[in-house]
This record gives C-alpha cells, sequence and structure tokens, in this order.
C-alpha cells in the first residue's frame, strides 16, 4: 500500500515491507524529499511510530540484507541457515528449496546454469 502511495518519490524511497528509505546525495536535497514524504503521508492520515522512526544510519537491515550506500549485502545468518536446510528427495522439497534460493542468483557466478538440471 506505502509503495503505491509513494510512487511518484519512487527515484528517492524504496519501500520494503512496512519500511520506508530514503535516500539522498546532498543534505539539502534530502530535507525536500523529507518535506514531500511527509506531505504525501500526512495527506493520507498514515502516522509513524517514534520508537520506530530512524535517522542518519550509514547502514539499515532490511529483510535480512544489509543495505548501504554501496551495496545490497545478504546477512551470513541467512545464508548459513539456507546451507544447513535438510529436505529429502522429493520433488516438492525440491522446489521448496529452489524458490527459497532464487534470490542468490544476484550473489553467485552462473546460478541459473547450476540449478538448470535440478528445475527439469
Amino acid at each position: 500500500m506505502i509503495d503505491r502511495i509513494l510512487q511518484q518519490q519512487r527515484l528517492y524511497v524504496k519501500v520494503y515491507v512496512d519500511d520506508i528509505v530514503i535516500f539522498f546525495n546532498m543534505l539539502e536535497e534530502h530535507l525536500n524529499h523529507l518535506y514531500n514524504i511527509f506531505d504525501v503521508l500526512d495527506k493520507m492520515r498514515i502516522c509513524f511510530l517514534l520508537k520506530k522512526f530512524y535517522l542518519t544510519y550509514l547502514f539499515i537491515q532490511l529483510l535480512s540484507q544489509q543495505v548501504d550506500a554501496l551495496s545490497l549485502v545478504t546477512l551470513k545468518d541467512k545464508l548459513i541457515t539456507i546451507f544447513r536446510i535438510r529436505f529429502s528427495l522429493s520433488l516438492s522439497q525440491l522446489e521448496k528449496y529452489l524458490d527459497l534460493t532464487d534470490y542468490l542468483q544476484q550473489y553467485i557466478l552462473h546460478y541459473a546454469a547450476i540449478v538448470k538440471s535440478l528445475q527439469q
């Protein structure tokens, strides 16, 4: 819902479930972005909980990803958990595992080629 509300601000806003991330290059630009976003949300009567409101992070963790000015990195704990998953040899279990690990293609060179034979 909020991602649709902030559609026009998509050049400097990303919405992850219930997190709104606003990024910028210059402070003045950021202040304008903040004003714009707060204005839009205020008009929609959307409020924030102050205890969940954070500013000035060098990096943040969203959906088990660490996001900073330069990159998006999967956290080690998530990868370790995925590698420890045990599944039977059923097709159903394999399909679930491939669905779970599909996002790894952005980190593993030739991921599609590696899992191609498993998908057939």
